[in-house]
């Protein structure tokens, strides 16, 4: 489950007196549908991994679920947060306010690849 994953990945992080990220899952008849991640650095929220099933798209959680981590972000005083999106959210971030600032190229290592 990616909850799970989640917890034995980060909970180093995220069980200490003064956490550095968290972590948020959203859930529609007691089945996780949506999650996302914060990360707190040098007074930036990064804000990672906003998924949301397929079947759930399209009813405003992928929206929730990116602004749960940037209102907590907000709570504790942090002024700028960043993301990275694929071309299926960008129309979602740039309606949430979020300004493009570059493109970033994805390379992908294939080890089973000849070239």
């Amino acid at each position: 489950l990616l909850s799970d994953f989640f917890y034995n990945a980060f909970s180093f992080m995220l069980l200490n007196d003064a956490p550095s990220a968290s972590a948020f899952l959203a859930y529609y008849d007691g089945n996780p549908i949506a999650s996302s991640f914060v990360s707190y650095k040098a007074g930036v929220a990064g804000i990672y991994n906003v998924t949301t099933l397929e079947e759930a798209r399209g009813k405003g959680i992928g929206t929730a679920i990116t602004l749960a981590p940037l209102n907590e972000a907000k709570k504790l005083g942090y002024e700028i947060a960043i993301l990275h999106s694929s071309e299926m959210a960008l129309n979602m971030y740039k309606h949430m306010g979020f300004k493009e600032y570059c493109k970033l190229e994805t390379f992908v290592w294939d080890p089973g690849s000849k070239e």
